[in-house]
């Protein structure tokens, strides 16, 4: 499938600019890409990607990436200062994302599990938030008021959380 090139067969993404899928929940999985295929989401070579595939090939896709476990050693681990940092910023995600950034997967409300990214995808995020490249009110909110410096501290921490192995 096209999603491994850059996925990775075990939804480890080798590309430190881009998503592990493994672990994910597949309501969160499916509901980006169809923001992908609607344009509601934009970015790399995804709404390209997607945009002939079907409802069911969408759930079938999020479903198998989601049945994938993570690998909770996927990425080496930054500084231990800027992690500890980040820690405290991380404060404010966890009323959405979780105290373990596991994420939310609730009828309505599919919030992403942030622990094991990629720390170079979760500042990549951040600044879209921040530059209004993705359109999430509270993303948007919270990542406006971070500096650059508790960007990368914040993903740093949260790339250092083991992703939840399910």
């Amino acid at each position: 499938h096209g999603c491994f090139s850059c996925h990775g067969n075990n939804g480890i993404n080798p590309n430190p600019a881009g998503p592990n899928l493994a672990g994910q929940s597949a309501s969160y999985i499916a509901g980006q890409l169809w923001n992908f295929q609607s344009g509601r989401r934009n970015g790399t070579a995804m709404p390209f990607i997607v945009a002939s595939l079907t409802d069911r090939e969408i759930r079938d896709v999020a479903s198998f990436f989601a049945g994938v476990p993570c690998d909770p050693d996927a990425y080496p681990q930054a500084a231990a200062q800027s992690i500890a940092k980040g820690k405290k910023v991380a404060q404010r995600c966890t009323a959405c994302h979780d105290l373990k950034a596991y994420g939310v997967d609730e009828a309505t409300n599919y919030i992403p599990a942030l622990a094991g990214q990629h720390k170079d995808y979760l500042v990549g995020q951040l600044q879209s938030f921040r530059n209004l490249e993705r359109r999430v009110e509270a993303m948007n909110s919270v990542a406006r008021n971070l500096s650059e410096t508790e960007m990368e501290d914040v993903a740093s921490y949260l790339s250092s959380l083991a992703c939840r192995v399910r």
